[in-house]
């Protein structure tokens, strides 16, 4: 998807309310909403194919066979077991990290690139 579409689905997922899913779902709040805007202006072009709200009042982007889940404090990266050769953090303990304290233009650089596995 672009990056114009991303973000006109991003204000839509914002604007739904308190149980939009008919089960009690958590409306989306501004941090998550900010976190989840600053990621896709962030992200190179094309890369992510979904982006859908999660009734835990995160958001989630799919791309590959990768997700990233975003909340109003943590982001939580999701990948396939195969891509374990392929740590994206350079100390290889953690995946899921305070969005505050990462340097994220480096970590968005380094979730939406290609592996170059053999």
């Amino acid at each position: 998807m672009k990056k114009t579409e991303l973000l006109r689905e991003l204000n839509h997922i914002y604007a739904l309310p308190d149980g939009w899913d008919g089960y009690g779902a958590i409306k989306i709040q501004k941090p998550c909403y900010e976190w989840t805007k600053m990621v896709i202006e962030n992200m190179p072009e094309d890369r992510v194919y979904s982006i859908y709200p999660n009734p835990n009042g995160t958001i989630s982007l799919e791309w590959d066979d990768k997700n990233l889940e975003i909340g109003n404090t943590k982001f939580l990266y999701v990948f396939p077991i195969s891509s374990i050769f392929w740590p994206i953090f350079e100390d290889k303990k953690t995946h899921c990290v305070d969005g505050a304290n990462v340097q994220l233009k480096v970590l968005f650089k380094k979730l939406f690139s290609r592996p170059n596995v053999p």
